[in-house]
């Protein structure tokens, strides 16, 4: 090899290398800060990241979606657009464009854009899921339901939809169809503490307002052993 080539990936390919290793260092501290719930800091992290690789449509995925945690849907909106204008678009981003301009009260363009994403996406069940939430948000309990079920049957296997069917219910005071629901997601999302251990107060919930007082107490126990140290005051309040 020449030393003129030699010269070239010394001052060419190295730094650009080097960029895009300072740039994944920064995704992957926000990444640690959003599990931490420290969304300033994401952003923080995300804006030294895109500063690095501006044309890296996921950073700016990342950004909207800890935008849209801190409430900020405008910048949300702006940025989403961004990434999707950046890369090639999959049916999540269109499927945060709908949460984004539901949270703007701009329904119309919600819904479009649920649509759009449910037409585009090779997991449709996840947007039904997304659109069920919304309608019951706005009121609309029939077509949450119709959603919800429909993310059901399309993946009888959806654990996060049994848990959002049994959530519209218990939130309806339909609690002992919830309680079926709750079941299956306790039975069945062993490796994930967070999402057992809500399906445990919530059916724990369920049973209290059926007269099964001591399945309810029995339920918030193992909620508080998963950690969800808040079913402690329903223990103290119901079950001593």
């Amino acid at each position: 090899m020449s030393l003129n080539k030699i010269l070239v990936i010394i001052f060419f390919v190295i730094p650009g290398s080097c960029k895009v290793k300072r740039s994944e260092m920064q995704e992957v501290r926000s990444d640690i800060e959003y599990k931490l719930g420290n969304f300033d800091l994401v952003i923080e992290h995300l804006d030294k990241a895109i500063e690095l690789m501006p044309t890296n449509s996921r950073l700016y995925f990342k950004k909207a979606n800890c935008l849209i945690s801190l409430k900020k849907f405008q910048k949300a909106l702006k940025v989403i657009n961004q990434s999707i204008e950046l890369g090639e678009p999959t049916d999540l981003h269109y499927l945060k464009k709908a949460e984004i301009f539901l949270e703007l009260d701009q329904k119309d363009s919600s819904f479009f854009y649920y649509d759009f994403s449910i037409r585009i996406s090779k997991k449709p069940e996840r947007v039904y899921e997304s659109r069920a939430k919304s309608n019951f948000k706005l009121g609309f309990i029939d077509f949450a339901l119709s959603d919800i079920n429909k993310a059901i049957q399309i993946n009888p296997g959806y654990i996060e939809g049994y848990n959002t069917r049994g959530e519209i219910y218990y939130d309806s005071s339909e609690y002992e169809k919830a309680i079926p629901d709750f079941s299956y997601v306790i039975e069945n999302s062993i490796d994930d503490k967070v999402l057992t251990g809500s399906a445990f107060v919530h059916r724990g919930g369920s049973y209290l307002k059926t007269g099964k007082l001591k399945l309810a107490c029995e339920d918030w126990k193992m909620a508080v052993e998963l950690g969800m140290n808040q079913a402690t005051v329903l223990i103290d309040d119901f079950c001593n």
